[in-house]
């Protein structure tokens, strides 16, 4: 289970997650069931992430000193880079002019400067709440925790509510005002830590049943709604209580495999040190260089998001693996 101080089992997970994350944001080709498929499976990698922030960082023990020294520094830092070279990438292709350019680099504090980074302004966030909740976290009993991730469970039923009434405005980031205090993604961290703690006696056998039952139930829900409702994006918001499903089957599924995998450990294991650096990498990489690539090739067919998926993963890896040899590196890629 490890090696050396490191849970091999969350390296897997972490791999995984980063290959879905990669393509969740490759473009479906087509409209064949295959790509509804794709586009769902990959919408756990956010809330693993999150999740597996929780079970590694939950209770903090340190200072904030400590916090700012060691954590956030390699979180804002890398951010902040990367924000910049977002900025600063559309006026090379002539798509805005000075102003624009500096307009996005000044707003970076308020506004993306690319999509996917929005995941940053989040774990900053939850960052910098760890120290305000860990003391909490750790005198609270298994009842209490149950307590928050019950209501915290109810907020993701919300996002339904609009395939009943379309009055009700929602979006990604803010659903409705009921139990506003228990919604978003700071659930997710609270969960990953509530995973750590709880120990599930049974056999191998039940337990995998009983998890990938809870898989199944999230694909259940899924199908139900699309055949019975109009429901397009709501089926796929990361906090929704199918994709919380989802996430969780698949991270205590993990959790009790019996890894490793020698021919594949090296390689998981180099993928998931650089992980973070491919996160805010891939955006560029995928949509400057593989993509143009891509759509001048007629190959378009089931295999092609998984195959555009790897081989961004692929060259950014190797760019970050590259860059993470440079003094201060640390800096740049987390």
């Amino acid at each position: 289970m490890k090696t050396s101080d490191r849970l091999l089992w969350i390296d897997y997970l972490r791999f995984i997650a980063c290959f879905f994350v990669i393509m969740v944001h490759v473009p479906e080709i087509g409209s064949g069931i295959y790509e509804k498929v794709y586009t769902y499976i990959s919408r756990i990698a956010v809330p693993i992430f999150f999740m597996m922030s929780g079970f590694l960082t939950l209770p903090y023990n340190g200072n904030l000193r400590q916090l700012f020294k060691k954590r956030l520094t390699r979180l804002f830092f890398p951010f902040l880079f990367w924000s910049i070279i977002y900025a600063i990438i559309p006026y090379f292709y002539s798509e805005i002019d000075v102003i624009g350019m500096v307009r996005k680099v000044f707003y970076i504090p308020l506004k993306l400067t690319a999509p996917h980074l929005w995941y940053m302004y989040s774990i900053i966030g939850l960052t910098l709440i760890t120290p305000i909740i860990s003391p909490w976290l750790k005198i609270a009993s298994n009842k209490q925790l149950l307590f928050f991730l019950a209501i915290w469970l109810v907020t993701l039923f919300f996002p339904y509510l609009q395939l009943i009434d379309l009055d009700i405005e929602m979006n990604e980031w803010n659903s409705i005002y009921t139990l506003y205090y228990f919604s978003g993604y700071l659930g997710y961290f609270v969960l990953g830590f509530y995973l750590k703690k709880i120990i599930i006696e049974t056999s191998q056998v039940k337990y995998f049943i009983s998890f990938l039952s809870i898989i199944l139930f999230s694909f259940f829900i899924v199908f139900t709604l699309t055949k019975y409702t109009q429901a397009t994006i709501e089926i796929t918001r990361y906090l929704t209580i199918n994709i919380a499903l989802f996430s969780i089957g698949v991270f205590m599924i993990f959790k009790r495999l019996p890894f490793s995998i020698k021919r594949l450990d090296a390689i998981v294991l180099s993928v998931s040190k650089t992980s973070f650096g491919i996160y805010l990498g891939h955006e560029l990489i995928l949509r400057r260089l593989v993509m143009p690539f891509f759509n001048l090739d007629p190959f378009f067919n089931v295999f092609s998001r998984p195959v555009i998926t790897f081989i961004t993963l692929l060259i950014t890896y190797l760019i970050i693996l590259g860059i993470s040899k440079l003094p201060y590196s640390k800096y740049l890629i987390g």
